[in-house]
């Protein structure tokens, strides 16, 4: 593999091809598609949570930008009731999400303990990273102008997600099989969970610039993660066969997907008038507002996803 390929695939290392399709996609314009879609006829089995654990470890990287959108947006007074209570909901979500992928939790469809070495490692690892943005978010909470705890969120968080990632890779490639969860499955609910995790990317990205971190590199960012959203809800949604990327598989999923982009010519115009620098307070507030609303939904659509892994088809 090429060196730009290896730069691309990063922590993901463990899964490199399905790291690369996501890479591809994000580079590649997306075609509607009335092409007939070839069924496999598979017997999933019922095991241990194969893509709860995947559902999970998705939301567990939502998570991460979450965290540091809702701290950015909070510390700036925008939004601060429903940016508190987003700081307060991703803490909670963080802990839960990571105790149950390290030692279960039947409430999740997650039955019993992580075995494998390379999984221990990671959430150990992110454990570590946590401590400190945890006791960070505790110190924001109680002191909405605490400078240094933002910092803290701010300065940990790409690390932290960096985990999660790699994490996410790790179990996919630990439970990808034929017996308990097919990788075309696990790709749909890769994608699904990145695309939610990108609405609080954006989120957080736009913050940012927002409150005054315009250089050139920030910009380009925002707009690669705003690329890389649409792309994933059109390919979702219309499928890119020669990636292996299905259509919607079922009625629900694909107005679900149409749902999340209905207002995506105001989403537009908001990050707009962020990147040339005319947004009010009124337009961060409004587009904090229906990224964290379109979070919600996508994740909606990961767990629809995590269902329909389950037929017998």
């Amino acid at each position: 593999m090429s060196n730009v390929n290896n730069k691309i695939l990063g922590a993901a290392a463990p899964l490199r091809g399905f790291a690369f399709c996501f890479a591809v996609l994000a580079a590649t314009p997306v075609l509607a598609t009335d092409g007939a879609v070839e069924v496999i006829d598979v017997n999933i089995a019922e095991t241990d949570g194969p893509a709860e654990r995947l559902d999970a470890a998705d939301r567990l990287r939502t998570v991460t930008q979450e965290l540091s959108s809702a701290a950015c947006h909070y510390f700036n007074g925008v939004a601060p009731e429903k940016s508190r209570a987003m700081l307060i909901e991703a803490r909670e979500d963080f802990n839960r999400l990571i105790d149950a992928l390290e030692f279960g939790d039947e409430s999740l469809g997650i039955i019993g303990k992580e075995h494998g070495s390379k999984q221990l490692k990671d959430l150990h690892a992110m454990r570590q990273i946590w401590a400190p943005m945890e006791a960070a978010v505790e110190t924001l909470l109680e002191a909405q102008s605490d400078a240094a705890a933002v910092q803290v969120i701010k300065a940990n968080n790409m690390e932290l997600f960096d985990k999660a990632d790699l994490l996410l890779a790790l179990l996919t490639e630990e439970y990808a099989n034929p017996a308990e969860l097919i990788l075309v499955d696990a790709m749909m609910i890769d994608i699904a969970g990145r695309a939610s995790m990108l609405t609080q990317k954006i989120a957080k990205q736009s913050c940012e610039i927002w409150t005054g971190n315009r250089a050139e590199d920030r910009i380009e960012a925002l707009q690669t993660s705003i690329s890389q959203f649409q792309m994933s809800v059109a390919a979702l949604h219309d499928g890119m066969p020669s990636l292996g990327i299905l259509p919607a598989p079922t009625p629900e999923i694909k107005v679900a997907l149409e749902e999340i982009m209905t207002d995506w010519a105001v989403v537009q115009e908001d990050l707009t008038a962020i990147i040339e620098n005319v947004a009010t307070e009124e337009i961060e507030k409004d587009l904090f507002g229906r990224m964290n609303a379109k979070m919600y939904k996508m994740d909606e659509v990961v767990h629809a996803y995590v269902e329909y892994s389950k037929h017998i088809y």
